[in-house]
């Protein structure tokens, strides 16, 4: 394609394997619909859902995949568009030209996280779901937030195809 630019293979990248840990490959390369990351920062789990939506993505172009990030309002981020929601919109639509992507923002507190999510899984068109910085509620919140969270699946599993729900959490 005239003027587009293929960038150089390197590290972030997916076409870059040699920087990848046996379990980041097996994720990446194994079709795995439902996927959480519980680690600290800086391991790559938003990288890696950020290539797994490019690749689910461009293998099912007719279906609709939503990058959500997540936004604590708790303490006053829940109205302002993050940096990570700018870079996501930049990179799927600018860089890959996928129209099947949307990134949303979802203003929500630690408790209300999964019900929050689980109302814009059921008003939204059937797809594929990938959240970051999914925030964890209190123990005491774990039974329901557990109830919401399988809902999410049922619902995902049985309007999709493909259905792929991958969670990172902050």
């Amino acid at each position: 394609a005239k003027g587009k630019t293929k960038a150089k293979a390197g590290q972030g990248d997916f076409q870059s394997i040699i920087f990848w840990t046996n379990e980041q490959a097996k994720i990446m390369l194994w079709d795995q619909p439902f996927v959480f990351f519980n680690g600290p920062w800086s391991t790559g789990k938003t990288m890696l859902m950020r290539e797994k939506a490019v690749m689910v993505a461009t293998q099912n172009p007719t279906e609709k995949l939503f990058f959500v990030v997540v936004r604590d309002k708790t303490y006053g981020f829940g109205k302002k568009t993050s940096l990570l929601e700018m870079e996501l919109k930049s990179f799927f639509h600018k860089q890959h030209n996928l129209q099947n992507v949307e990134v949303l923002g979802l203003p929500t507190s630690p408790v209300n996280t999964l019900s929050s999510l689980l109302k814009e899984v059921t008003t939204r068109p059937p797809g594929s779901w990938m959240v970051d910085e999914l925030i964890m509620p209190e123990p005491k919140d774990h039974q329901h937030w557990s109830k919401d969270l399988e809902q999410l699946q049922n619902h995902i599993e049985a309007q999709t195809r493909k259905p792929h729900l991958w969670l990172a959490c902050a």
